[in-house]
């Protein structure tokens, strides 16, 4: 009895300090095993991959068409970052409380589907837009409509796969913001190609219209449409608490109640996410424009070969980073999806900072290729950092959190950052590849440093939460 009495007390001295998180922030499920088959989730994958390509596509088909916009409607860089990142961000983030609450409390299939057919039309509506203010009308209700699909798409997915298989699902899901990202721009070089930006061609009903508008209108108007590919797959079981009370959803004061006591982590990793995606956004933003200036290249050569880098570089790195991080997940790595991503930013910094003062246009695109490749980790690999230890009922209210603190303010922060940069600082819009590689060599390092603060939370989390 002496032995097992000693033997006991190791095993309490043993464990970590993190069981002493109270048991109510631990999701336990009535069924924590009675997972759908994996085709019904897979296939729920490819839908939501597609609405997210759909989403990006429409969101940065505008990165393509700056200098036409800014010709035919005397606008300067900063208007056209206010454009890409404030008016979609604003209303993203505004939208983001309604959104995460209406995910966690209503049919998540329905509440995507009215969120596609509102960013659609708005798409559309854009190539109707003869002035700033039209523009940043238009795009701002394409953010309020595209907040739903983030909630909806975690905690849909989160609940379809076990969270020691989620990382690669959510990764080919999250997939979809990067092919979307390098589909804007092929597909935008293509239809370039057909309607010039710049010229003005007479549409029946429509009127004169620039090439510019009727791209945003050919690009928006089948959305409406692929809104109902969401009804192909079966709304998923929630994965709620034991303790939950049958029939209600814990508020967004539950929520902030458990960040308060997760503080560590949440601080380094949302900070950690604002500098990541804003690296990104101002990337994407303006590299086409730094194409166009720096090697005189076209529409459609530039929507060509950057967007196929951004696509591939992406499409090779994103399912490759998930599979590593769930294997290691499986073997007790539970700090793996902010530990790459960390070491990620990392090597991503030097190869991003040197292709923007590349002699050579190809010889650039090739390391963007290899930058996008490394830091599409952002787009999945934290997310599952957060999503994971949480209840279903909860997944909504995260995601909208995340949307307002880290989507807003990236969003926002990223072409602002790199437009100012240029215009203030170096006061010479030729210099555009000085702005976008200091952005890219302070911010990813900053990265790694929020991230490096999480490592500890996040396996406090993982392991207080384990299924039982």
């Amino acid at each position: 009895m002496l032995q097992l009495k000693k033997t006991s007390a190791q095993a309490r001295a043993r464990r970590p300090a993190i069981m002493s998180t109270p048991p109510e922030t631990a999701p336990v499920t009535d069924e924590p095993t009675h997972y759908p088959p994996p085709a019904v989730g897979w296939a729920a994958v490819v839908v939501l991959f597609l609405l997210v390509v759909l989403s990006v596509l429409d969101r940065n088909i505008l990165t393509l068409l700056v200098d036409p916009i800014k010709e035919d409607l005397g606008l300067n860089d900063v208007q056209m970052s206010l454009l890409y990142g404030l008016a979609f961000s604003l209303s993203y983030g505004m939208a983001a409380i309604p959104a995460g609450w209406a995910i966690d409390k209503f049919q998540r299939r329905i509440v995507i589907f009215f969120g596609v057919v509102i960013w659609s039309a708005a798409t559309a509506f854009t190539g109707l837009a003869r002035s700033f203010e039209a523009l940043f009308a238009a795009r701002s209700v394409v953010g309020a409509g595209e907040a739903v699909l983030s909630p909806g798409q975690q905690s849909m997915l989160t609940d379809l796969f076990p969270r020691e298989k989620l990382a690669l699902p959510l990764s080919v899901s999250a997939l979809g913001l990067k092919v979307g990202g390098g589909a804007a721009l092929i597909i935008g070089g293509m239809l370039a190609a057909i309607f010039p930006p710049s010229e003005i061609m007479h549409v029946p009903f429509l009127g004169d219209l620039a090439g510019w508008h009727i791209i945003f209108i050919v690009i928006g108007l089948p959305g409406a449409l692929m809104a109902a590919l969401i009804f192909l797959i079966p709304e998923p079981k929630r994965r709620l608490l034991k303790s939950a009370i049958p029939g209600k959803t814990p508020g967004f004061g539950e929520y902030f109640k458990l960040m308060r006591q997760h503080a560590r982590f949440y601080f380094g990793h949302h900070l950690g996410q604002v500098a990541f995606i804003s690296v990104m956004v101002g990337v994407s933003a303006w590299a086409p424009a730094f194409f166009a200036r720096t090697h005189g290249w076209g529409e459609t050569q530039i929507g060509l070969w950057l967007g196929s880098m951004m696509l591939w570089g992406s499409v090779i790195g994103l399912p490759i980073h998930a599979a590593i991080a769930d294997k290691l997940f499986q073997r007790g790595v539970y700090d793996i999806h902010m530990r790459y991503s960390m070491f990620a930013a990392l090597l991503a910094a030097p190869i991003g900072v040197a292709a923007f003062f590349m002699s050579d246009p190809i010889i650039a695109c090739l390391m963007l290729g290899a930058f996008f490749m490394l830091t599409s980790v952002y787009a999945s690999l934290p997310v599952v950092s957060i999503q994971a230890p949480l209840p279903s009922n909860m997944r909504g209210k995260a995601a909208s959190i995340m949307l307002i603190v880290i989507g807003t303010g990236g969003t926002i922060c990223g072409p602002l950052v790199i437009a100012s940069l240029t215009e203030l600082l170096f006061q010479d819009t030729a210099k555009l590849n000085q702005a976008i590689a200091l952005t890219i060599g302070v911010g990813l390092p900053l990265v790694a440093a929020l991230f490096a603060i999480t490592l500890k939370p996040t396996r406090a989390r993982m392991a207080s939460t384990t299924p039982v």
